[in-house]
């Protein structure tokens, strides 16, 4: 927990500030940031939440002020 990870993954669902990874991971923007509706399969950098429970999903880990990561 409180380290920085990045990911990838598909979109599962997406919100103006969040994505939904693999229906596994849920990603938060950082704040400056918003959702490319475009995007089927994204790369994120951001802080390691923890989990959380989630009615339609079940578990999802959850990663916080998270961007857009270009190698």
């Amino acid at each position: 927990l409180d380290k920085v990870v990045i990911i990838h993954g598909n979109v599962s669902e997406s919100e103006s500030k969040s994505y939904i990874l693999d229906e596994c991971i849920v990603c938060h923007l950082d704040s400056t940031l918003t959702v490319d509706p475009s995007h089927e399969n994204v790369r994120v950098k951001g802080r390691l939440h923890g989990t959380i429970d989630d009615i339609i999903y079940g578990d999802l880990i959850v990663i916080e002020h998270a961007v857009h990561h270009v190698e």
